[in-house]
């Protein structure tokens, strides 16, 4: 049975609602014309509503005399009462405006679809990179090995002097547990995208493929994370592939052995559609189904999931990419959530494009930050635990960001307090021999897999020279060397 893609299934769905409002309409009424134009109307009304309520979000509460979302609301049902009500009393056939409200409806559908399917399309494109291949050994026992991506979490020494928080707690803790601590390692890119394609193929990103590319290269970033080289290598000698659901369509790999998912989840398209509608905020009212808490909720199922795979009769390769503790905050107080702005809903906006260098924003990105990095902490802590008390047979754990936190990144118009912010992350290694092999305190992610290719499956792979690069969010094709540093 052909499974539905989520972005094709809120089309439907919406097709299939407006096919139903208007025969309910049409027995109402008795005019197929009069109840084509309402049914246009609301479904047009319907996906306007986000984009005006967070247009009228600029606009000062006090000024609108009410809260933004009633003002919304009201007048919203005004203007569909008095166009319901002049259609019903003078419209003949109105043919012509059905088929505008129609166009209407449906570029407000297709429009964000066309954006995110921009990003989520994941068709195997050629790659530019190196054919690596693992030669597995005769009574070699091959180890299970967990990469655990925590999003966005910065360096011990940046939490110190930037955010004013010790980590030194949540290090110790790791270090008793046997974790190498890479205490000078940055990031190689300063986007997701960039990062984990770079990780999970064992390379530096072809500046010349990413110009060729220019158009639609985070597409091309997502397909070679959906098709990448680690995980294709240790399927080579039996290894499953196993990943998690993020809600970030870049790093969604369906196509593992074994892709694990909470039976009610929204990924970043509907995140997006619900956004544009009312559902949003029918949706914070229904307990347990808000945006925010599915969210959180995701979170929490992937760190409580990961100890609890277990594949008995092959080794397993694990891949978690978990969307914390980066915006957006949905651990704390305030119903578990601070916006970057009013009227804002789940998305994955960081640095200026979260807080546009407003001083009270950035203040309470830094305190929701720490607030989330806190609660990672513990969640981490006791996954781990569960994790080591649980195997059976040896395990390699990496625990690592792909890039630093926001609260000083300026995507328009990067500098040293940008870079140093950035680009410095928590890398951190297990291995089951309580062997640092060939690590430093500098290792950077590109060399992650090399090492453990070459320690523990008898490999000889180069080992690259540490590179950090910045991309602007316009233009992630274009990397700017910087220094490392940091």
């Amino acid at each position: 049975m052909l499974e539905i893609d989520h972005i094709y299934l809120p089309i439907f769905l919406s097709m299939a609602i407006s096919v139903l409002l208007w025969s309910i309409l049409n027995l109402l009424i008795k005019n197929k014309y009069k109840s084509s134009i309402i049914t246009s109307l609301i479904v047009v009304l319907f996906f306007s509503y986000g984009h005006i309520s967070i247009a009228l979000g600029e606009i000062p509460e006090k000024n609108l005399g009410v809260s933004t979302d009633l003002y919304v609301s009201l007048n919203f049902v005004i203007i569909f009462c008095i166009i319901t009500y002049l259609i019903i009393k003078f419209a003949k056939t109105s043919l012509q405006l059905t088929a505008i409200l129609n166009l209407i409806s449906f570029g407000l559908l297709v429009y964000p679809v066309f954006i995110i399917s921009q990003s989520r399309s994941m068709q195997s494109n050629k790659q530019n990179l190196i054919d690596f291949s693992l030669t597995e050994s005769s009574g070699f026992q091959r180890p299970d090995i967990y990469y655990i991506i925590l999003d966005g979490y910065g360096r011990e020494d940046v939490l110190k002097s930037v955010y004013g928080y010790d980590n030194k707690n949540f290090l110790n803790e790791l270090e008793k547990r046997g974790f190498y601590i890479a205490t000078k390692s940055c990031a190689n890119y300063s986007q997701t995208l960039l990062s984990l394609s770079s990780t999970l193929n064992m390379n530096y990103l072809d500046s010349s493929v990413a110009s060729a590319n220019r158009g639609n290269y985070r597409r091309y970033l997502s397909s070679t994370i959906l098709n990448n080289q680690v995980a294709g290598v240790l399927r080579q000698i039996g290894y499953k592939f196993i990943t998690f659901a993020t809600g970030y369509s870049g790093t969604e790999i369906k196509n593992s052995d074994l892709y694990i998912s909470p039976i009610f989840s929204l990924d970043e398209f509907q995140f997006m559609i619900i956004g544009t509608t009312p559902l949003y905020k029918l949706l914070e009212l229904v307990p347990n189904k808000s945006p925010i808490y599915l969210h959180r909720q995701r979170i929490l199922y992937t760190i409580d999931k990961i100890p609890k795979v277990n594949i008995e009769d092959r080794p397993l390769f694990l891949f978690a990419h978990i969307v914390a503790p980066h915006p957006p905050f949905v651990f704390g107080n305030e119903k578990f959530v601070f916006s970057y702005k009013k009227n804002s809903k789940v998305d994955f906006f960081d640095g200026s494009h979260y807080h546009s260098f407003n001083m009270a924003l950035q203040h309470k990105y830094k305190s929701k930050y720490i607030t989330q990095l806190v609660e990672i902490n513990k969640l981490i802590i006791n996954m781990l635990d569960r994790l080591m008390a649980n195997k059976k047979k040896d395990i390699i754990i990496i625990l690592q960001s792909d890039h630093g936190p926001g609260l000083l990144l300026n995507w328009d118009s990067p500098s040293l307090n940008t870079y140093s912010e950035r680009m410095p992350i928590l890398n951190a290694y297990y291995f089951p021999d309580n062997n640092s092999i060939a690590l430093n305190d500098s290792i950077t992610p590109v060399n992650t897999f090399r090492l453990i290719f070459n320690h523990f499956f008898k490999e000889k792979y180069e080992i690259l020279e540490n590179r950090n690069y910045f991309s602007t969010w316009l233009n992630p094709h274009e990397f700017i060397s910087i220094d490392t540093h940091f």
